[in-house]
């Protein structure tokens, strides 16, 4: 079931890092991005795929999440290019 499911991930920080971990771990594909890459070590060796820009990853993501705060949330929304398709949480 979660073979064709593919999650994409923009905000790998507290909250963002511990939801992609909880997907990854499910078996769903997982594909990430953040402001700092290093910030998605973990999760890139646990088998998600990055994304080297939030467009890219809006146009691989079923599920798209993003997960920010302020002005960043605004500049990462604006450069996916899909704001309508994201779930978009704010802490």
């Amino acid at each position: 079931m979660t073979d064709n499911i593919v999650v994409g991930f923009i905000g790998l920080g507290t909250m963002g890092g511990k939801m992609a971990t909880n997907i990854l771990k499910a078996g769903y594909k997982v594909v990430v991005h953040d402001l700092h890459r290093q910030s998605a070590g973990h999760h890139l060796q646990a088998g998600a795929e990055w994304a080297d820009t939030p467009r890219l990853l809006a146009e691989r993501g079923i599920v798209k999440v993003l997960v920010a705060l302020g002005c960043e949330s605004t500049s990462l929304l604006q450069r996916a290019g899909a704001i309508d398709d994201f779930v978009y949480l704010d802490d």
